[in-house]
């Protein structure tokens, strides 16, 4: 596996991405839906990371950065083919 700095602009990731908001939206209630769109994490705040097996993607999250001292953890995701598989870890 291999963690890759990424731009948000590769077609599998967006897909990886989209599921990931629709899944939510299937499973959570609105008000708890917090998760941010392609848009939304590209912001300069926000650090994307993506984690690859070879040429598959396996997962992605991302670190928002509050401040100097603080950050939260968002948009994490394993793609299905990767679940249970230690891709979060």
């Amino acid at each position: 596996m291999e963690i890759r700095l990424d731009n948000l602009t590769g077609s599998e990731i967006i897909e990886l991405l989209n599921e990931h908001l629709s899944d939510m939206a299937q499973v959570s209630p609105q008000e708890s839906c917090h998760a941010l769109d392609i848009d939304g994490l590209r912001k300069p705040d926000i650090t994307f990371w993506s984690n690859w097996n070879g040429s598959d993607l396996a997962g992605c999250g991302a670190l928002k950065e509050l401040d100097d001292h603080h950050a939260e953890i968002k948009s994490m995701r394993t793609a299905d083919a990767y679940l249970r598989k230690g891709v979060a870890s």
